[in-house]
């Protein structure tokens, strides 16, 4: 199973696992992809939700969103290039190596019970406006991966404070350099620990986006990236709709200017406005999400 799509990278097929490539999904009228992912061999019950972004000549982005239904047991191989790409499963995602080192990023998303990098080495590659997440921010790339994670023993080029985390359990140890970016995985939440994750994501994956005016994330973004289930996101998402907190644009959802002034810090650091301080304005909104998720 493959996708293939023009890259600025330069275009080709994404393939594994020996065999025949034939095309799963052929894209062949969008100006820029910035992906291009082999699935190959999965566990016959399991699907992976594959999301990249598109930007178009004339500064447009939109994003694309595929659902990967693989026929037997296996893994699914990221070729790359690994930018601007999100990826979700429950399965194995391994990302083959390269020769010089293995780029991550930028914007890059991995969730997975099991992820394996390949390679002698890793390298980040910054985000082409050169800005960074800061520390209020989400991480440019996040792995996470609930029961086993395997990566190379060295780094050719480490990334800058705050651009990198790999999210596991207390199960699973990472060794040096890796252990610095460690971050603890959460599962298993109450359903109010959820909506208050969910928040929390919103608050780190909005910004400017290089213009004045309200923040934004690409929703298929944050989807990714926060603890519901795709029916239940959408739900969620519309309360937030409904109670003029947000509005959908496309492919983007925006933290009204109203709702700015009470934003706070998703990670809880220090020096910043905490959500117990803006609680009485947020509890009933996550109240009504959780409400609405429950039925």
């Amino acid at each position: 199973m493959a996708i293939w799509a023009p890259t600025t990278y330069g275009a080709g097929w994404a393939g594994g696992g020996g065999g025949g490539q034939q095309p799963l999904i052929v894209v062949d009228s969008l100006d820029e992809a910035r992906a291009r992912v082999s699935g190959v061999d999965e566990v016959r019950t399991d699907e992976y939700e594959v999301t990249f972004l598109i930007r178009g000549g004339s500064g447009g982005v939109r994003s694309a969103t595929f659902v990967l239904l693989p026929e037997n047991a296996g893994e699914l191989h990221i070729l790359g290039p690994l930018a601007e790409l999100s990826v979700r499963g429950s399965g194995t995602v391994v990302v083959p190596g390269q020769p010089q080192g293995t780029v991550l990023g930028p914007e890059l998303f991995i969730r997975a019970a099991n992820v394996r990098v390949d390679g002698p080495a890793l390298e980040f590659a910054r985000r082409p406006d050169g800005r960074v997440s800061g520390g209020s921010a989400e991480p440019s790339v996040v792995i996470e991966a609930t029961s086993s994670l395997q990566l190379p023993h060295a780094a050719s080029q480490l990334p800058v404070d705050g651009e990198l985390e790999f999210r596991v359990p207390s199960t699973i140890k990472l060794s040096y350099p890796w252990v610095a970016f460690r971050a603890e995985l959460v599962e298993d939440e109450n359903p109010d620990q959820k909506v208050i994750r969910f928040l929390n994501k919103l608050m780190n994956l909005t910004r400017s986006h290089g213009h004045t005016g309200e923040r934004g994330v690409y929703i298929k973004k944050f989807e990714g990236r926060q603890p519901f289930l795709p029916a239940e996101f959408n739900k969620a998402i519309q309360v937030l709709v409904e109670e003029n907190v947000v509005r959908r644009d496309g492919y983007m959802v925006f933290l009204r200017d109203e709702w700015e002034a009470h934003r706070y810090s998703g990670k809880a650091l220090k020096g910043q406005r905490q959500l117990h301080e803006v609680w009485n304005i947020w509890a009933p909104v996550a109240k009504l999400i959780e409400q609405r998720i429950a039925g």
